[in-house]
This record gives C-alpha cells, sequence and structure tokens, in this order.
C-alpha cells in the first residue's frame, strides 16, 4: 500500500513535499484536530478493556450510584498500584453511563501518543460534549470560528472558553445539559507532572464555584504530587476516595478473568472442545497464586500463552506454570510477575538476545514518563536494525511490548522544509506524526516490565542499565552517527525551494547551509522506507535524534558519561558537530522553540533559531547547578571533545574579563562565560555558554559562525526568546 494512499492537499517536488491548506475549516473542525479521539472511551484501544463479567462487580457499582446520585461528592478519586484494575473499572463503569446516557465524556491518559498531552484533555471533553448536545455543538461552532486560538491556550483558558462559558450560556438561554459524568483515567500517565496537580486545581475550582454541572471520576496512582493536591484541606470536602489494594481477596476474580481467557485462546484455535480439561483446575490454582492479587500478572500471563503457536501454547502455560512454581511462598507478588518476566527473556534465542537488549536499554535510557512510545522505523535505523533483525526481536517481546501497526490515516503536510509547514506551531506534532507513521510505534505493555528492566535486584543478566549494555548502546550510538555523518557533505544553500531534482537529496531551507547525501539513503539506513523522498526526512530525522542525544544538552549523554569508559567517551570528539547542526535547523527551521533539552536537563530551556545558530534560554535558573556544570565542562574538555576558542569578539567588558579569566574556578561561581571550539576542525562548531548566579539566568549558543552569532548575541542577549 502506498505510504499516501488517500492523501491530498499536498504536492511533491523534487524532494520535498508541499501543503496546500484548505481555507473551509469550522470551529468544530479546529476542535476535532486539537482533541484525542483515541483517548476516548470508544476508540478501538479502549473500548475492548472492560472488566470481565463478573469481576470488580462492587466497585463497578459504587462509581455508577455516584455517577447518578443527586447529593454526593462531586469528585470521585480511584487510587491504587499499577497493575490492579483501575483502567478496566474506569472503562466499564464509563461504558454503562454512556448507555445510560449519564456520559459527559472521558479521557484515558497513556503514555502512548497523543493521550499523554495535557493540552488535549479539555479540548477532546468539549469535542464529545459538542457530539452530544446540540445546542453546544453550535455555540462552540461559532465561537471557535471567531477565535480560533482559544484551542492553543492555556488549560484554565481552555477550560474556561470551551466548557465552562458556552454550558452558562445554555443555563441562562433554559438549554441545560444536566446533570453528567467526566472520567479522567490514568492521570499519573500525563506527561507533565505539573500539569497533573493544574488538572486537580481545575476540578476542584470548577466545583467549588458551582461553574459546571459535572461529576468528576479520576483514577490515578498514587503519585506524591497527585497525593498532595487531593489531600489539601480546602479539597477534602468535594471528593471522595476509593483504594483498589493488591489484595488475595479477589482471587476468585482473577480465576474468572483467567478461565474466560483461556477460553478464548481455544475459541480463536477452534479448540473449544477442550474447555473442560484445559488449563486444569490445579493450572488454574497456580496462576491464581502466582498472580496474588494483581491483574497485571494475568493479563501477561494470557498474552504471553496466546502470543504462540497453534500447537505450542499449552506449553507455553507449563513454563509459565513452571517459573511460578520455583518461587517461596513468601516472595511478593512483583517476584511472581517478575519470573513471569524472567520465562519471557529467556524463551529469546541467544542470536536475538543481544539485539533485544539493545532495543530495550535504548527504551529505558529515558524515564517512563519522558517518552512513551518509539518510532519503529526511527529506533531501528539509529540501532542499525534491519526489517528481519526488528522482526526477529518483536517475535519474542510481544507478550511484553506492544508492536503498533502504522496508520493508514494520509500524512497531510510536509514535515522537512520550514518554509512548506502550515504554521511554526504545528511544526513539532507534523514531524513527531510522520516519525510515528514509519513502520508502527513500540511501547512498554505495563509500566512493572520497564521497572523490571531497570532494577538489576529483579532483572539479573536481563537488566537494560548495566554498564555492559550501556556501553554497547553508547557505541551503536557512535557508529551510527559517523555512518550517516560521512554520508552528508555541506553545501552553500541555492536558496531555490523547489527547483531541484529527487536525485540530489538537498532539503532547501532558508539558511545558509544545507545539507545533501552523497550516496543513495538505503547505503546508510538499515531500513529505509524505499521512498526517496521518505528515506531523506528519515535518514536525516536518525542523524538528528543520534546527534542530540549526544549532545552535551541530552540527559542520555549524561548518563552514557556515568557508565562508559574514559577511552570510548573520548569517541565524542569525532563527531561531526557541524553537521548535526546543520540537520538539526534543517529540519525543525527558523524560529522559537520550547521544550529543549539543555545542559542534561530535559525539556527545560527555550531555542531560538536564526541562521545558523541556536541560542537556548534556560527556562527555570532554578534547576541550574554551577558548580556541576562546570565540572562538566572541565571533563569534556579533558576527554577532547571541546577545546577552548579565543577568536577576538566585541562584547561587553564583564564578560570579556570572564573569558579571559574562564579557566578560573570561584568556590562560588556568580558570572561564568566560556567560549568553546566542540569538535574537531571542519566537523566543529563554536559552543558559547555564560551564567550570571545574581541576574539568575543560563544561556548558550552553537553556531557555524560565531562572529555573527556573538554580535547578534551581545545586542539581544535578554530579548532573543522574545
Amino acid at each position: 500500500m502506498s505510504f499516501f494512499s488517500n492523501a491530498h492537499n499536498f504536492r511533491i517536488h523534487g524532494g520535498n513535499f508541499q501543503f496546500h491548506q484548505s481555507s473551509g475549516q469550522t470551529g468544530i473542525d479546529i476542535l476535532y484536530e486539537s482533541s484525542t479521539p483515541e483517548a476516548s472511551v470508544e476508540s478501538e484501544d479502549i473500548y475492548k478493556r472492560i472488566c470481565c463479567p463478573g469481576t470488580r462487580e462492587q466497585h463497578i457499582a459504587d462509581i455508577t450510584n455516584w455517577a447518578t446520585a443527586p447529593d454526593v461528592e462531586p469528585i470521585f478519586w480511584m487510587k491504587g498500584p499499577a497493575g490492579v484494575g483501575k483502567s478496566s473499572i474506569a472503562t466499564t463503569c464509563a461504558q454503562n453511563l454512556q448507555a445510560a446516557e449519564h456520559l459527559g465524556g472521558a479521557f484515558f491518559f497513556s503514555l502512548n501518543g497523543r493521550r499523554s498531552d495535557h493540552t488535549r484533555l479539555f479540548p477532546t471533553l468539549a469535542y464529545q460534549l459538542s457530539m452530544t448536545f446540540p445546542d453546544y455543538h453550535d455555540l462552540l461552532e461559532a465561537r471557535i470560528s471567531r477565535h480560533k486560538s482559544v484551542v492553543k491556550s492555556t488549560m484554565p483558558s481552555q477550560f474556561r472558553k470551551l466548557i465552562v462559558e458556552p454550558l452558562q450560556q445554555l443555563e441562562r438561554q433554559g438549554k441545560p445539559i444536566g446533570q453528567r459524568a467526566i472520567f479522567i483515567d490514568g492521570l499519573d500517565e500525563c506527561k507533565s507532572k505539573g500539569a497533573q496537580v493544574e488538572i486537580i486545581e481545575i476540578i476542584l475550582a470548577s466545583v467549588r464555584d458551582k461553574s459546571t454541572p459535572f461529576r468528576w471520576a479520576v483514577f490515578s496512582r498514587e503519585e506524591p504530587r497527585i497525593v498532595v493536591a487531593f489531600n489539601d484541606a480546602s479539597a477534602s470536602p468535594y471528593y471522595r476516595s476509593a483504594y483498589l489494594p493488591i489484595s488475595r481477596e479477589i482471587d476468585g476474580e482473577i480465576e474468572l478473568y483467567l478461565r474466560n481467557g483461556f477460553h478464548h485462546i481455544l475459541r480463536r484455535r477452534n479448540f473449544q472442545d477442550m474447555t473442560p480439561s484445559w488449563p486444569t483446575n490445579e493450572d488454574i490454582r497456580g496462576l491464581v497464586d502466582a498472580a496474588a492479587g494483581l491483574f497485571a500478572h494475568s493479563a501477561t500471563v494470557l498474552r504471553y500463552v496466546d502470543l504462540h503457536s497453534y500447537l505450542g501454547f499449552k506449553d507455553a502455560l507449563q513454563g509459565v506454570l513452571g517459573a511460578a512454581g520455583a518461587l517461596s511462598e513468601s516472595t511478593s507478588p512483583f517476584a511472581e510477575l517478575d519470573a513471569l518476566y524472567m520465562l519471557v527473556m529467556r524463551q529469546i534465542d541467544k542470536e536475538v538476545l543481544p539485539s533485544a537488549l539493545l532495543l530495550l536499554s535504548h527504551m529505558t535510557m529515558a524515564d517512563f514518563l519522558e517518552v512513551g512510545h518509539w518510532s519503529v522505523a526511527l529506533a531501528c535505523n539509529l540501532l542499525q536494525f534491519s526489517e528481519i533483525v526488528f522482526r526477529g526481536i518483536i517475535n519474542y517481546l510481544h507478550p511484553v511490548i506492544y508492536f503498533h501497526q502504522p496508520s493508514d490515516q494520509p500524512l497531510p503536510v510536509d514535515p522537512t522544509s520550514p518554509a512548506l509547514s502550515p504554521s511554526p506551531t504545528a511544526r513539532p506534532s507534523v514531524h513527531h506524526k510522520l516519525k510515528m507513521n514509519f513502520r508502527g510505534t513500540l511501547s512498554f505493555c505495563h509500566k512493572s516490565f520497564y521497572d523490571f528492566l531497570v532494577d538489576p535486584t529483579r532483572s539479573a543478566e536481563f537488566c537494560t542499565t548495566t554498564a555492559i549494555v550501556r556501553q554497547e548502546l553508547f557505541d551503536r550510538y557512535i557508529r551510527q552517527h559517523l555512518c550517516l555523518a560521512e554520508g552528508h557533505t555541506i553545501e552553500a544553500s541555492s536558496n531555490e525551494f523547489f527547483q531541484y531534482s529527487t536525485s540530489v537529496h538537498v532539503l532547501i531551507l532558508p539558511s545558509e547551509l544545507e545539507l545533501a547525501a552523497n550516496i543513495t539513503y538505503s547505503a546508510i539506513l538499515p531500513w529505509p522506507q524505499g521512498d526517496q523522498s521518505l528515506d531523506l526526512y528519515l535518514g536525516l530525522t536518525t542523524f538528528t535524534c543520534i546527534s542530540a542525544d549526544l549532545s552535551h544538552d541530552h540527559p542520555r549523554l549524561h548518563q552514557f558519561m556515568k557508565d562508559a569508559p574514559q577511552i570510548s567517551l573520548q569517541e565524542l570528539a569525532k563527531l561531526d558537530y557541524r553537521k548535526a547542526l546543520v540537520a538539526d535547523i534543517m529540519l525543525r527551521g527558523i524560529g522559537r522553540w520550547s521544550d529543549i533539552d539543555i545542559i542534561g536537563l530535559a525539556r527545560a530551556g527555550t531555542s531560538r533559531v536564526i541562521e545558523s545558530t541556536e541560542f537556548i534560554r534556560l527556562d527555570n535558573f532554578d534547576a541550574f547547578n554551577s558548580a556541576a556544570f562546570l565540572e562538566l565542562v572541565d571533563r569534556l574538555e579533558a576527554l577532547g571533545i571541546i577545546r577552548k576558542h579565543n577568536t577576538y569578539h566585541r562584547i561587553s567588558s564583564t564578560f570579556t574579563s570572564l573569558l579571559q579569566n574562564s579557566h578560573r574556578r570561584p568556590t562560588k561561581p556568580v558570572k561564568r562565560s566560556g567560549q568553546y571550539e566542540q569538535g574537531r576542525g571542519d566537523r566543529s562548531v563554536i559552543w558559547y555558554w555564560e551564567f550570571d548566579s545574581e541576574r539568575r539566568y543560563f544561556h548558550e549558543f552553537r553556531t557555524t559562525d560565531f562572529r555573527e552569532a556573538m554580535a547578534l548575541y551581545s545586542a539581544r542577549r535578554f530579548t532573543l526568546w522574545d
């Protein structure tokens, strides 16, 4: 199938895509684009996650009764550890209330894709409400058509303008929507921890002011920020809570869940007549004991058994039972789950295992809440995996890693040229959408597997955070960076945006330099797309991502510097920092970008790209540790990655003196700056940084033209990012 099947509103010129924006968007169309349909209770991934009949019946009854009762607390918080079934209860209750016409809307947070984005919560709820209430739909249509930016405003503004004010207007018109329940599941999986608290605060303010007619059901783990928000004295009159523990009291429900799951495994194989004899009652009792009150264990067992061949599923179950039986009775429920994970890992062929550990190490380098899902094409080309290698890995990891096939939805815009993007603010989501449509995505089936992998006391030889595994991952990054850098050359920009042949493999950008491939991408990408234009984008994206991971700004390099030996870290001096900067500017374009990694702090900076320079500002100076940063500079210099660069330039006398004395390390540095060549020879860029503890700022820039960049920085030191 063509990658652009049913696509519209764009043309391809040479190696570029050109987007043509239709002017016929309605207000509701705009709202829909800002929403996340896959987070609704009707989405395919969520709709099927209901509780098995006969399980969790009391909790389901309690929540549905609360949602429809006349005089109760307006907020219900269901809390509990991972793996106990909170999401299944939320899904079942939401579906029941929807059938009874008591559901207002639902948003199921997840680390997978857009469901982790807090900025989509209230647009999604507003869109769902608009599909139920025609009068509300009409008000939103008119409001958003007049003020399109409302969908991109802050969460409090979104809530007020998209939900509160329209509903109050309907109330004044004598058209109230009546009491409805809103479900928010997995709040702890919202990527922004600050937004988790802000969502609770918005809901609490709404129920105190009675600004909406909603009952709010919130489901989450007991993360510290969430607990503090609910434990605030002003919140207590407005909510009730229920704790869902890991408990052997639900053994009967887990048994029912397992029997139902095995019945479906047999039915899919047309072996229904085996149901009375397989699995045996003894097998079921063993699995219930192994689960020890944790539904996630049973769900993983069923996925693992179902993965196996038409006839091999029975042997797979015996393997699970054998692993569980090897544990003592005193072990915890998570030890039983770990035994299952150990079984999954030990089933991996010894020739596949090193590659599987590399992939898992790549996935566990980031904090679980930071990423959530990974582009298959990007990961494989970064790790130098062919399609055959990837298929071999995922066949073994299927019980614990979700492989989401590529979407069939058309790609509406070109992600590669800054000039052709519909708007600067749309570019990050456009890049994200295209990357995730290459070969599909990966995500963890459950956080417990991530926790297992990163803890050597649990995963032993399969731990992905050991120095040996991290060393191999680091070496793989270095090799692929050098390979991709060798496959490109830097050329002066022709500034001809559309008139060139695809054989040139050039992305044009409004800057002085551009990157061109000097060989075909099939020769440097382990798993190319097979389309020249797409491989152009994929190659540059892979190169940019590797280069970012190996940058002093990225948290990943800081982790590598703890694990890798000095001889390996010295390889960083060989990287092509100049080509990396040019590629980054080509993909992101000229403009201002937020949530940028800076000096090892994830998403802590704001970037301004101007010509051949990227200027970055640390947004919150409280996060800055001057001593740790200066130690980093010293270590980079000792490794030969950077060296002092003393080209004459005009800046203020204060910072001139600081540069002249940059080797001095005061006990408590107040004002510091540094000017370094990063890399070697024609592969280098100039890296400049400065901080002032009294004025509370840290700035840095990377550039291919230091004099021009410094002149601009000196003139606009505090206004560059406005």
